[in-house]
């Protein structure tokens, strides 16, 4: 029995609890970190460790993310908010000094987590359904309900990524997994691509349009078949197309927006839609780097100064929509100025260029769906984002898997 008490064993029951819960279990989250750092801890051996610590690079460069946020505590003055918020961004020091500083992931380990993460989603997926089915789709925030878990724009992310850790999957197993599960894997991806139109998040579409024609684009240019060419630009015109004409909650999305963006043209008040919002709160946002354009606000600083342009300046937001910048892009540059939004982006930039695993399936999907949410979301500013972005950037760019 004693091998299955293995510290191998622990950090991968770990990575395992992680995986299913970021679809299905907050709590399943954390005890899966917990499990990581108690097993990491006894297990010793932290010479070796700090070696491959010390000599990966790429893991430098990531922690440069928790660095700016350590470093801006030297010039905040809302030490409170700055210490929860580093405390939300502990899996970004977490994962990476664990996954990074541990023996490097088989394919088949690799693999085994992927069906994990693509049966939880599958769970969750099925959870919404059953919610929707009693849901009245003629009302727009119900389908932001549909998901109880997560938020319906990071589960769309998600199934996303699953969806191509199934082609993943497909295309580097071979024969070496049954017909049986192969057309099991196929139902499953072709039953995401539907659930993320059902979802009716924006993100979900773009990451997956966005990720199918990048991918598209290089396996013509990597194989030279041309031919791809008349099957990507089919592909670009009629996913679209379909979607929109097919799926309800689509085309309902479609027409809300555009609505939205003609009625704040036309001097309508965008309190309380989704769109037009976040135009005034990009405008605040860089209201407040102009103001910190080097060193940004500090640490804990970006809520109270949020908060002190509402109280001193007109705005059509009404009180109840008073939010922050919901673009993680212009939150670093508020919060740590153009220095640290230039080591923010070198973070993911070249771990994902310089690596290993460079223009790899997984970790180019993931660099797309990522960097994509963080243009409509302050993605890292809640423990569920952080852990998303840090977890996956670990397994598929710090973490060396071989291929068995």
């Amino acid at each position: 029995m004693r091998q299955y008490f293995k510290h191998r064993n622990f950090y991968l029951v770990g990575l395992i609890l992680v995986a299913i819960g970021l679809s299905l279990s907050p709590a399943l989250m954390s005890i899966g970190q917990a499990v990581l750092v108690l097993n990491w801890i006894i297990e010793a051996e932290f010479a070796v460790k700090w070696d491959s610590i010390k000599n990966n690079y790429y893991l430098q460069a990531f922690l440069g993310i928790f660095t700016i946020h350590i470093l801006g505590l030297l010039y905040t003055s809302n030490f409170e908010y700055a210490i929860n918020d580093l405390k939300i961004k502990l899996p970004l020091l977490i994962f990476p000094i664990i996954i990074a500083s541990t023996k490097q992931l088989s394919w088949v380990e690799l693999r085994f987590i992927l069906y994990c993460l693509i049966v939880s989603v599958f769970a969750s997926s099925i959870y919404s359904l059953i919610i929707y089915s009693s849901t009245d789709i003629g009302k727009v925030d119900t389908l932001r309900n549909i998901s109880p878990i997560i938020s319906h724009i990071r589960l769309s992310l998600i199934i996303c990524l699953s969806l191509f850790a199934i082609i993943h999957i497909i295309l580097k197993s071979g024969k070496k997994i049954s017909s049986a599960l192969n057309i099991v894997l196929i139902l499953i991806a072709i039953w995401f691509f539907i659930f993320i139109g059902i979802l009716g998040a924006r993100a979900g579409y773009l990451a997956l349009l966005s990720c199918s024609i990048i991918i598209f684009i290089y396996q013509i240019v990597a194989t030279k078949k041309w031919n791809f060419v008349i099957i990507l630009i089919s592909a670009t015109i009629l996913l679209p197309i379909l979607m929109y004409k097919y799926v309800p909650s689509v085309s309902q999305r479609v027409s809300e927006v555009t609505n939205e963006i003609n009625q704040y043209k036309d001097g309508g008040n965008p309190s309380g839609h989704s769109i037009t919002q976040r135009f005034e709160y990009w405008k605040i946002a860089k209201h407040i780097f102009v103001s910190n354009p080097i060193i940004g606000v500090g640490t804990g600083d970006i809520n109270d100064e949020f908060k002190l342009y509402y109280e001193t300046h007109d705005t059509p937001i009404k009180k109840e929509f008073q939010f922050r910048a919901h673009n993680q892009y212009f939150t670093i540059l508020c919060t740590f100025g153009i220095l640290g939004f230039a080591i923010f982006i070198f973070a993911f930039i070249q771990p994902y260029f310089k690596g290993i695993h460079k223009y790899s399936l997984l970790p180019t999907v993931y660099i797309i769906i990522t960097m994509l949410s963080m243009l409509t979301e302050d993605t890292l500013e809640t423990q569920a984002g952080a852990t998303f972005v840090s977890f996956f950037f670990s397994i598929f760019l710090l973490s060396a898997f071989k291929r068995k």
